[in-house]
């Protein structure tokens, strides 16, 4: 076994997961025995996974070291899935793909990097440079993918490995230092206030029903960037967990409509 996979824990939980509520994390080979059904795409260090257990804000801000053994693609629809197993058996690579229970599928590609504080935005700057209609919004420290075997709420299918594709390991190409400085290394404990503690985000963090899906996004964009003051990339990472909350939520392009709205004036 891979020793980062004996020093790295995941984030495990459901789709239906309350935000703000400290998360547990546990070690891979602890996940399917214990019947979890989603697991965080990255792993954190050990120390960092026992500080964002004792607090759920440290996993909303958490900017630390990473790792994970393959780089996950989420596709919503088969065309564009299978285009990229085209554009990866054209690269050699080495990969694996499972259906998601519903229409999507989820490709792994076997990857060689070590872990860092940049991974994830190395991983999304690969596969918009390399992979069209992907999910992208996937690519922060602890957000979670359905595991092997986990049923699908709607459908009532399982997920399932289609194919295994032997090939090379793919290498991600550094990022430049003036992009890596964005993603400065925050960890668990890095001190940042916390988004849950701002009563104006707290107050909506379940989805009130009653007001409508977009009145209730509008409110909680806004208490984002307003009363928590906090980054883009946080205000993604909670806009994206609410909105798995309403029966039906809201495409991923109309949640960035909204970042952009409240964070660029678009």
């Amino acid at each position: 076994m891979n020793d980062h996979a004996l020093a790295y824990c995941y984030r495990v939980g459901s789709a239906t997961n309350v935000i703000g509520r400290p998360p547990r994390l546990m070690h891979s080979r602890e996940l399917i025995p214990s019947g979890c059904r989603f697991a965080s795409i990255y792993a954190v260090r050990r120390e960092d996974a026992l500080a964002i257990e004792q607090e759920a804000g440290t996993a909303a801000s958490f900017r630390g070291t990473v790792w994970s053994r393959r780089l996950w693609v989420d596709f919503d629809h088969a065309e564009p899935a299978r285009a990229a197993e085209g554009r990866l058996n054209e690269l050699g690579l080495d990969y694996v793909v499972y259906t998601t229970g519903n229409r999507g599928s989820h490709i792994g590609i076997l990857r060689d990097n070590a872990p860092s504080h940049v991974l994830p935005a190395q991983d999304k700057k690969w596969v918009q440079e390399n992979l069209k209609g992907a999910d992208t919004g996937i690519y922060w420290a602890l957000h979670l993918l359905r595991l092997p075997g986990a049923i699908h709420e709607q459908t009532g299918m399982p997920k399932v490995e289609l194919r295994s594709i032997r090939g090379k390991s793919l290498i991600l190409p550094p990022i430049p230092p003036r992009e890596s400085a964005v993603f400065g290394h925050q960890g668990a404990r890095g001190g940042n206030v916390s988004v849950f503690k701002v009563w104006e985000v707290v107050s909506l963090l379940v989805p009130d029903k009653g007001q409508g899906r977009h009145a209730h996004l509008v409110k909680l964009v806004k208490a984002l960037q307003v009363d928590a003051r906090t980054d883009i990339d946080t205000a993604r990472m909670v806009m994206i967990e609410v909105n798995k909350g309403f029966e039906e939520p809201k495409d991923l392009q109309e949640i960035e409509n909204l970042l952009r709205w409240a964070y660029k004036g678009d």
